[in-house]
Order: structure tokens, then sequence, then C-alpha cells
């Protein structure tokens, strides 16, 4: 199970990644949350936070809450790189606008992928 210290690292990334971004595509593939893409969609990341061995993303008027259980975790990829093969399910995929002042920071837009035990 992901400590404290591992979901700090996690949300560290994702707020390097995510923070200040528009969020212009949305995958929410798992049953809980299908069908809430346009909570997110043009949605500005406002800030990524841990609180104990969850994370907090608020995007635009909503906090998406996040916690890893026993096998979870999040992965930030490259736009141009192939999806990671993986036995984990997806339980959500935030993907923001590539702009001239990100360009450097994000090296290509992440895609960002919850990924849980099956």
């Amino acid at each position: 199970m992901p400590e404290g210290p591992e979901i700090h690292r996690a949300a560290d990334n994702l707020r390097k990644a995510l923070e200040g971004q528009i969020i212009t595509h949305v995958e929410c593939p798992y049953t809980t949350i299908r069908g809430q893409e346009h909570r997110f969609l043009g949605q500005e990341v406002i800030s990524v936070k841990a609180r104990s061995k969850a994370m907090l993303i608020h995007i635009g008027d909503d906090i998406l809450y996040s916690h890893n259980q026993l096998y979870g975790r999040w992965t930030i990829q490259k736009l141009t790189s192939k999806e990671r093969k993986t036995n984990r399910s997806l339980r959500i995929k935030l993907q923001p606008i590539l702009n001239s002042s990100n360009r450097g920071r994000l090296n290509n837009t992440p895609t960002l992928q919850d990924l849980a035990q099956t």
C-alpha cells in the first residue's frame, strides 16, 4: 500500500504537470465516475495536494479525490509515447492543453492515469 511519502511525491509530480493547466481531454471508464467527463473538460487545475494517503486535485469547481488503496498509482505519460501495458484498470485519464508557456516544463504534455488493481 502506498504510504504518505509516496503519495506526496506523486502529488508533487502531478502538481508540476497540471497546476494552472486547462484540461482538454478526459476519459472516465470507471463505473462510479463514468459520464462525469464534462465536469473537468475546459476547466483549470487549481491545485494538487496530498492529504495523508489521499490526493486532492481541485479542477474548476470540483475536487477529485483519489485514494490508491492497495495497488493504485498515478502515472504521467507523454502524448507521444505508447500507453503502458498494465494489469490495472484505468479510473481516470486527464490531458491538459499544451501551450508555449508550458511546453518546456511538461515536455510534450503528460497524460495522467489513476490505476487500480482489478
